[in-house]
């Protein structure tokens, strides 16, 4: 069985594919990266930060306490490294330590994440390695393709309850899913690349790679809101809304497959359609 399909099974049986792909897309970091990046043994996120040209490779990590960058930050080996990660996200961005109540925050979201999915939980631990918060972002979370496993935190988060932080971290979790698909599948024909059409969740027009990770982020959260018994209804009519703002050409046919496959995991063609506020 392909990859392609393989992963389309884990979809509709409310499963994940970074056990699939991950290790598959971590030996493509090491073999780009060379036989030195294998005894180094780095984490995914600074594999692919070497890989991506964002960094220099190191013969040492970035300095962390547990899952958490920041305190480095004043550290002159890792200040130029966060610098240049913090402005691949956001111009402005800056790093900055986290303090230890926003820790606390983000344990209480990670806990409660597994206690109503045993197996998003311990995908948790084994594939984001890292937090990074950044200050003079206009976002609550991010990710980046070229630091893969690492959510981004904006000084925003204070504003979530951890539930809600819980959610944005499966949000988070999505945009990396999606950008192991990637891999396997371009997903949007290149005639379409620059295609504007108005996205459901951000309200704005966009190409149909943002409209995209818009709907798979959707997908995640309302997969964890219905096991989370927390409201899903509003995401679940802006997922369907994003659904159908694909034109006939944008989208490959594995990234068709990949949308009824998410209708069927989340048997969204037994939902009536509303309109919510």
């Amino acid at each position: 069985m392909s990859l392609k399909d393989k992963s389309l099974i884990l979809i509709e049986h409310g499963e994940w594919i970074f056990d699939l792909m991950g290790p598959l897309f971590q030996e493509g970091l090491i073999n780009r990266l060379g036989a030195s990046a294998r005894d180094l043994r780095l984490p995914m996120m600074e594999l692919s930060l070497h890989a991506y040209g964002v960094s220099k490779m190191e013969p040492h990590p970035l300095k962390r306490t547990g899952r958490f960058l920041g305190e480095a930050i004043f550290q002159e080996r890792d200040s130029e490294t966060l610098q240049r990660l913090a402005a691949g996200v956001y111009a402005k961005a800056r790093p900055i330590p986290f303090s230890q109540e926003r820790k606390s925050v983000i344990a209480m979201a990670e806990r409660f994440i597994a206690s109503k999915s045993v197996a998003t939980g311990e995908l948790v631990e084994r594939w984001i390695s890292t937090y990074l918060l950044l200050g003079d972002v206009h976002f609550r979370s991010g990710s980046s393709p070229h630091a893969f496993g690492c959510i981004f935190l904006g000084e925003k988060m204070d504003s979530l309850a951890f539930e809600n932080l819980a959610v944005s971290i499966v949000h988070e979790m999505a945009h990396q899913e999606l950008f192991l698909f990637n891999l396997i599948d371009r997903l949007v024909n290149a005639e379409a690349d620059f295609n504007l059409v108005h996205a459901p969740f951000q309200g704005i027009k966009r190409p149909p790679i943002g409209r995209l990770h818009s709907l798979y982020a959707l997908f995640r959260m309302v997969e964890f809101e219905k096991l989370a018994d927390l409201p899903h209804e509003r995401h679940q009519q802006l997922l369907l809304d994003t659904i159908h703002s694909f034109e006939e050409f944008e989208l490959t046919d594995f990234a068709k497959r990949l949308l009824r496959s998410i209708e069927r995991g989340l048997s969204l063609d037994k939902v009536v359609r509303r309109a919510y506020a």
